[in-house]
């Protein structure tokens, strides 16, 4: 099981992992597509089910330099020359997992990031997923996919490349995309399943900064709305709330006062640093702003303006 994973009960990806859950229970091994930003749980709600409902699972990442004709078959030395040595993902959708007493369970296999995949990284999957009956191909023939063997992608986007260029995504072949029966769009988690992560792993900083929590819960709302409304181009999923969270948690041992604003607003200069540039980091720091106390952004020195419009101005 995911560290800390809980299963969202709140908004629309509650509803997602809903729609996931039914359609792996139904059981038909129809292949599903699964796709949403950054940090929304897509590898790991299948991590989730493989250990509640003990189905082996194994995820193969995808990567534009992943050899993925290795995962099928490679070219091996042995003593009587070379010859084709079978890959991983070729034996989990050919044999799947034998157990001690000797049942043979079909895999659960995820591939991650198949939207990173080129065009000849695609290939192989065509006939995988054939809805007539999967073949594997491999050097020696093709060979037959073991029945029930569910086949799932994870992916940034719907499978038509990127348009907002925060992506590395290719455009994924109609003809290998459509073989995918299932599709669900993963969101956001809502505030009130995220709050309580935070608490479970940091309880002493929690305690310590009873405001600290909900100020970050309020500003991440404010983030995402924003992101949402494309009016700030980043993406701020729960994994960007749990580093902001991390160096808030180092902040703090360097601190002995109990101003939370203070620790957050030194956490949020990790957040800052990766943002792709000035502007963006200014869009961050006024939606963070309004919900911490003394603000987050920097006024200036304002020491040399007159409080008296009529008065001569002060030197600088």
């Amino acid at each position: 099981m995911p560290p800390a994973y809980a299963v969202p009960t709140y908004g629309k990806l509650a509803d997602a992992v809903r729609r996931v859950a039914a359609r792996v229970a139904a059981g038909n091994a129809k292949p599903l597509w699964v796709w949403g930003p950054p940090g929304t749980g897509k590898d790991a709600v299948f991590c989730a089910i493989s250990a509640r409902t003990r189905r082996p699972a194994m995820v193969f990442n995808i990567t534009p330099d992943a050899d993925v004709q290795g995962w099928l078959a490679t070219r091996a030395l042995g003593p009587q020359g070379t010859y084709w040595e079978e890959g991983p993902l070729l034996r989990a959708l050919r044999d799947g997992y034998r157990t001690a007493d000797g049942r043979t369970v079909p895999y659960l296999v995820v591939l991650s990031d198949i939207d990173r995949a080129t065009r000849a990284q695609q290939e192989p999957l065509r006939a995988i997923l054939d809805s007539l009956g999967g073949r594997v191909p491999a050097a020696n023939g093709m060979h037959r996919v073991l029945p029930a063997t569910l086949v799932v992608a994870t992916a940034n986007t719907s499978g038509g490349g990127d348009t907002s260029g925060r992506y590395t995504a290719t455009p994924t072949d109609t003809s290998v995309l459509d073989r995918f029966t299932f599709k669900v769009v993963f969101s956001n988690m809502d505030v009130r399943d995220e709050e309580p992560i935070p608490r479970a792993k940091s309880p002493s900083l929690a305690a310590r900064f009873p405001d600290l929590i909900p100020a970050v819960m309020r500003a991440t709302t404010a983030l995402r709305d924003a992101v949402e409304k494309d009016e700030v181009f980043i993406d701020f999923g729960h994994r960007t709330v749990s580093n902001w969270m991390d160096a808030i948690s180092v902040e703090s041992t360097y601190y002995t006062g109990k101003d939370a604003a203070r620790v957050i607003r030194a956490g949020l200069q990790d957040v800052l640093a990766g943002c792709p540039n000035e502007d963006t980091r200014e869009a961050v720091k006024r939606l963070v702003d309004p919900h911490l106390k003394g603000g987050a952004v920097d006024e200036g020195d304002t020491s040399h303006i007159a409080s008296d419009p009529l008065a001569a101005p002060a030197s600088p």
